[in-house]
């Protein structure tokens, strides 16, 4: 039979109080967070579509490859545009707000990558035609 006697189950208290219940996940929730922070960071994998496309233009036509590419600034756009509205939103959260705009800003950078990137192509490939 199973042993119910940690278990506050059926409306009867048992050995574990329900505030001891609530409260250990979170803690437990805030050590493995806390435990993490401190493990080193390593650059993570880039998955990159622009790239790969880029690697794989020597076996498909350079034009399509400049075409499709910069179909890029419609979505920078409008990640652009969710950035700004992440960044007024993150005003709404004073004790994150930090912290948010640093990942925007970062997210911003990745944003101008994609941007040059798009810019580099279409000036050397148009003008090599």
């Amino acid at each position: 039979m199973h042993d119910r006697s940690g278990d506050a189950g059926f409306g009867q208290a048992g050995p574990r109080s329900i505030a001891a219940t609530d409260q250990a996940p979170a803690d437990k929730g805030r050590q493995a967070l806390a435990d993490y922070a401190r493990t080193p960071f390593t650059v993570t994998p880039l998955r990159s579509e622009p790239l790969l496309r880029l690697l794989i233009c020597d076996l498909v036509d350079e034009e399509v490859t400049r075409e499709s590419l910069g179909t890029l600034r419609d979505d920078i756009a409008d990640l652009r545009r969710r950035l700004d509205d992440s960044e007024h939103s993150a005003a709404d959260l004073p004790h994150r707000e930090k912290y948010l705009v640093l990942v925007i800003d970062f997210l911003r950078g990745l944003l101008d990558l994609h941007e040059q990137l798009v810019e580099r192509v279409e000036r050397e490939w148009t003008a090599a035609r």
